[in-house]
């Protein structure tokens, strides 16, 4: 027992480690996604934040079997760096039972990733979803910046703002045209603000000091006003729930689904806490490092392997949706091919020959 808990405390040294670059890579790279997403106007700001963290709930099933397949190889490897991995083994202490050990820190972890992969994960996306659907149904003028012309999702109608104040509150120089049962409106003002309106549940585009024309110019009805004071509805979408994708779909609704794609993504899911527990034991052999190397020395080829690993799957998952492969077959050949890399890898770690040795010519 003391040796297991020496190498899960190696293990877990690391795993914190990895798992805290790993997620500020991911939120550093999202967040700077959504924040242009939110300039372009796709994505209110004030669900920046919010769309971020479903996100990490949705990628922690990806990002923690890595980060603990990469604590586990570097701790080991440390250990054969510093010759304490040849000392157990040469005191009876055999792979297995190094293996033994790790599984009482991997296999909590790969019931939680298992949890993630059918629970949470899919609820997150559904939020996702849901958010990108009363976005849809939102005006236009989210993300609003300065000195670009924003068209609304319809292209009935574009908006131009020269300066918007630190706060966001006033709008200077204000043009906005639109097409309304097929007639042109343009409006010009020198400054405006959204006011909401919650007594009716309306907001409003507010302008002061400008003009507004109607009709076609030269048109017998076309008109000129100028006001110091005019609001303009800005009508709100009726949220439409998109056609959900399997990843954001319950896994109890997954499994009411008699489609190729909803077995595949189901598979999907069973795949992750089991490719937790197969990356871990795969990272103990291939973490065996001669003194003289650095403990990442083998850090390419585990990513290398890692990749290989992760492509296969996602292969077999397109197989799978695609009827190319059979549901028996589905995403387990990949598992039992791993399952075979990792047998083999032990085998010699354990020195079992696994041929024969060439027998050396006698020359008489």
């Amino acid at each position: 027992m003391t040796l297991d808990r020496y190498l899960r405390k190696e293990v877990l040294a690391n795993l914190f480690g990895v798992l805290t670059v790993l997620l500020l890579i991911f939120l550093g790279n999202r967040f700077v996604r959504f924040l242009g997403d939110a300039l372009d106007g796709d994505l209110p700001q004030d669900t920046i934040l919010t769309v971020l963290m479903l996100k990490l709930v949705s990628a922690l099933v990806v990002i923690v079997p890595l980060a603990l397949y990469l604590a586990v190889l570097l701790g080991f490897g440390r250990l054969y760096r510093d010759n304490e991995m040849t000392a157990m083994l040469a005191s009876g202490v055999s792979p297995f039972r190094m293996a033994k050990g790790l599984l009482w820190l991997v296999v909590p972890i790969a019931l939680v990733i298992g949890l993630l992969s059918l629970q949470l994960s899919p609820w997150a996306e559904e939020q996702v979803e849901r958010i990108q659907d009363e976005v849809q149904a939102r005006t236009e003028l989210h993300g609003l910046s300065a000195g670009r012309f924003i068209e609304d999702k319809a292209g009935n109608g574009v908006l131009y703002v020269d300066r918007i104040d630190a706060d966001a509150a006033t709008l200077h120089n204000v043009f906005a045209q639109w097409r309304k049962e097929g007639r042109l409106a343009t409006v010009s003002a020198k400054r405006g603000y959204i006011e909401e309106n919650e007594t009716y549940d309306a907001r409003y585009l507010v302008l002061e000091e400008g003009y507004r024309y109607e009709g076609e110019p030269g048109a017998i009805d076309f008109r000129m006003i100028q006001f110091q004071r005019h609001s303009i509805y800005l009508e709100q979408r009726p949220i439409k729930a998109s056609q959900r994708r399997d990843k954001a779909l319950s896994t109890i609704d997954l499994l009411s689904l008699d489609s190729p794609s909803a077995s595949a993504e189901f598979q999907r899911r069973l795949s992750m806490p089991i490719a937790t527990v197969l990356l871990a034991l795969l990272a103990l052999p291939l973490s065996k490092v001669s003194p003289r190397q650095g403990r990442y020395s083998r850090l390419l080829l585990a990513i290398l392997v890692y990749a290989v690993y992760s492509n296969m799957l996602t292969v077999a998952q397109s197989w799978l949706g695609r009827e190319l492969i059979p549901l028996s077959i589905g995403l387990w050949w990949v598992h039992l091919m791993v399952i075979a890399l990792i047998a083999l890898l032990f085998a010699r770690m354990s020195g079992v020959r696994l041929w024969p040795a060439k027998q050396a010519k006698v020359v008489t």
